[in-house]
């Protein structure tokens, strides 16, 4: 239960704060490059497979925020191995903040608007073990 309250708290704070943000246009008209994708610590598979193809309306940038460590280096091998794969390669381009900060770091720079898809993988979530 404890774990459920925080994994709401967080999403809440997530949707809070993209409901602070501008918004220039309300409706998704299907644009090329107009959904943005971030990814939020990617510490599962399941976080690259969004990339593994290409997508018209979403833009090829992909801002990542992650602490450093082995987790975002086996992504950017995923990542890397859409691209440069023989068979309909990708051409995925990252933009990468490393930092123990990278939520706070995510959220200053506001890239979490409405038009984005935040890729999270649930086991990521940054859970204290404070009662």
């Amino acid at each position: 239960m404890k774990y459920l309250f925080k994994g709401f708290s967080f999403l809440l704070l997530l949707t809070f704060v993209s409901c602070q943000q501008q918004k220039p246009a309300t409706v998704f008209t299907g644009a090329e490059n107009e959904v943005k994708l971030i990814t939020l610590d990617p510490g599962h598979f399941h976080a690259a497979l969004i990339q593994k193809r290409m997508y018209d309306q979403v833009d090829s940038v992909v801002h990542i925020y992650a602490p450093e460590g082995p987790d975002l280096d086996l992504h950017m091998q995923r990542i890397e191995g859409f691209n440069s794969r023989e068979a309909s390669p990708t051409s995925w381009h990252s933009e990468i903040y490393e930092g123990e900060d990278y939520l706070e770091r995510m959220l200053r720079e506001k890239r979490a608007m409405w038009w984005s898809w935040p890729v999270i993988t649930a086991r990521r979530l940054p859970i204290s073990n404070n009662r």
